[in-house]
């Protein structure tokens, strides 16, 4: 049940175990399915971050279950 999903921050840690990386991750419900629409990863020892946004999600467009083969997911066919 995702309805009561909270877990919006990942913790890594580097070999030594060391906070490394923050990943936050803003959650959304677009019919039935949950999708993030956003993600920002911030490096903690080297200040550097990255944020990932996604827009225009469908949900349910009638996409065949034989397109999602291994090969077409390294791959897609033009």
């Amino acid at each position: 049940n995702w309805e009561n999903c909270v877990n919006m921050r990942t913790d890594y840690f580097d070999r030594k175990g060391d906070l490394l990386k923050q990943q936050y991750i803003h959650w959304q419900q677009i019919k039935q399915a949950w999708v993030w629409d956003r993600m920002l990863v911030e490096n903690v020892q080297t200040y550097h971050s990255s944020m990932f946004l996604v827009e225009k999600v469908e949900v349910g467009v009638g996409l065949a279950d034989k397109l999602f083969t291994q090969r077409n997911m390294r791959s897609p066919p033009p």
